[in-house]
């Protein structure tokens, strides 16, 4: 049941792909496989997938794909200062908790922030410092959904990615009530002894122009063909 397409003697360009389910409401992980060999065929069940929180179903409801909400910026290992420090607004009307396991609160469908993460580190850490019942949900550079709410004895929600992958991480600042819409501190580091305390009592400076994330150059012929919009970013990179 694992599709295939060859081609022979391929030509040198841009090859847009798509993965579909053949029933609507089904979301399937697995592994897209790209080879050169005539001896590596598909097998009957997906035995190399990798483990992660992958929630495909998440994309339902939150659309990284939108303009954030409060910017987006470049960083990479080494960045300065340390912790970077950006103030935002959590909250929203979106109800998270049908899309996330284990995740509650209210977002918007955009994300709040966009981080273009580049460069070897052993830790980044996102976590978001205010005065109320906040939650924090991060998109990361692999396509994995991470949810946190209460972290280092707070009510301030942390997410840690061990040796981070380089590329796009979205970032999503919920509140827990969905009528509260929270001021605070979103904060970026690289110290694991940086950790948020009981309130936000920092006063960071916002960048007035933050640096774009690098995005692929789109095809010459932004047109779609029949709903498919090659010219879209792709999903997964």
């Amino acid at each position: 049941m694992n599709p295939t397409i060859d081609f022979d003697n391929p030509s040198e360009g841009v090859y847009d792909i798509w993965v579909g389910s053949f029933i609507a409401s089904d979301y399937i992980p697995g592994v897209l496989n790209i080879s050169e060999s005539t001896a590596a065929v598909p097998t009957s069940t997906n035995s190399s997938a990798s483990s992660g929180s992958s929630n495909p179903s998440a994309a339902l409801a939150l659309d990284y794909t939108l303009t954030p909400n409060f910017g987006e910026i470049a960083l990479q290992t080494g960045f300065t200062p340390d912790p970077f420090q950006f103030t935002m607004t959590s909250g929203g009307n979106l109800d998270v908790s049908s899309s996330l396991p284990n995740c509650n609160g209210y977002v918007t469908a955009a994300p709040d922030y966009t981080v273009a993460w580049s460069g070897n580190s052993t830790l980044l850490r996102f976590f978001f410092e205010s005065n109320g019942d906040t939650i924090l949900i991060i998109n990361d550079a692999n396509g994995n959904w991470q949810c946190n709410d209460d972290s280092f004895g707070t009510l301030n929600p942390t997410i840690d990615f061990d040796n981070p992958s380089e590329g796009i991480y979205n970032i999503w600042g919920g509140s827990f009530i969905g009528s509260d819409y929270v001021s605070g501190v979103l904060n970026i580091t690289e110290a694991s002894s940086v950790v948020p305390t009981s309130s936000a009592s920092s006063n960071p400076s916002n960048p007035a122009n933050p640096s774009n994330p690098p995005n692929p150059a789109n095809p010459s012929n932004p047109s779609s063909v029949v709903g498919l919009d090659y010219a879209l970013d792709a999903n997964y990179g």
